[in-house]
């Protein structure tokens, strides 16, 4: 068993949907420059880099960061969805079905889908031409799984670029749910599961006051396959 990151260093390096401004650092002092200490500035929006979409950011009375619990982001029971190369696609029940499959969607605490997508994280295509989720999905899920409470995945959002419309519907779906909202991680990165299997996901986000997405620190225990 081992512990690796599932998630990117947040800053500058980090894309922003639909090619938005960027994080930002700015060393405020600096030993080098005489000063008896180092420190550092940050700047950008909360949806930036590896983070958690709460049911805030698209209702009007869903909870932001802060009204959930430790305990909520523990995932003991992780189920991964493998593609090699999704593309610009929008995933589906039925698209699931022809993904490789780790671990068991009906006992599943959270759902991770590896699109590929990261693979071109540097690019412009990362946020205008990658995958996002299909309408019903949501639904699906919760239909399947008892236990699931969150869907993570390697694209830079739910909501793919080319078909907004389709993204706040999926968004609304999975976060605006009275009984059971479903939490978005976006921004994720898979590929340390490509040869091994997560037993367990840990997902810390930072807790900010009135956040209605928060950028958080990932990490899984892996097993090989």
């Amino acid at each position: 068993m081992e512990w690796s990151f599932l998630s990117y260093p947040w800053g500058p390096s980090s894309p922003a949907y639909g090619g938005g401004a960027r994080a930002e650092i700015r060393q405020l002092r600096s030993i080098a420059a005489g000063d008896t200490s180092n420190s550092i500035e940050i700047s950008g929006s909360n949806h930036i880099g590896t983070h958690i979409d709460f049911p805030r950011h698209f209702c009007r009375t869903g909870h932001d960061v802060l009204g959930y619990r430790p305990e909520d982001f523990l995932f003991p029971r992780v189920v991964l969805f493998w593609f090699d190369d999704l593309g610009r696609k929008l995933i589906s029940p039925e698209l699931l079905a022809s993904a490789r499959v780790a671990g068991n969607l009906a006992t599943a605490d959270i759902c991770l889908v590896r699109t590929g997508a990261s693979r071109y994280r540097d690019a412009p295509a990362y946020w205008s031409d990658g995958p996002g989720l299909a309408p019903g999905l949501g639904d699906w899920l919760r239909a399947q799984s008892p236990s699931v409470r969150a869907i993570g995945v390697d694209a830079i959002s739910a909501s793919a670029f080319w078909d907004r419309d389709s993204g706040r519907k999926i968004h609304r779906e999975l976060l605006c749910h009275d009984a059971r909202p479903l939490l978005i991680i976006e921004d994720m990165n898979l590929e340390p599961l490509s040869k091994k299997a997560p037993q367990e996901l840990v997902a810390l986000p930072l807790r900010i006051e009135g956040g209605d997405g928060a950028p958080c620190t990932i990490i899984a225990r892996l097993t090989r396959e």
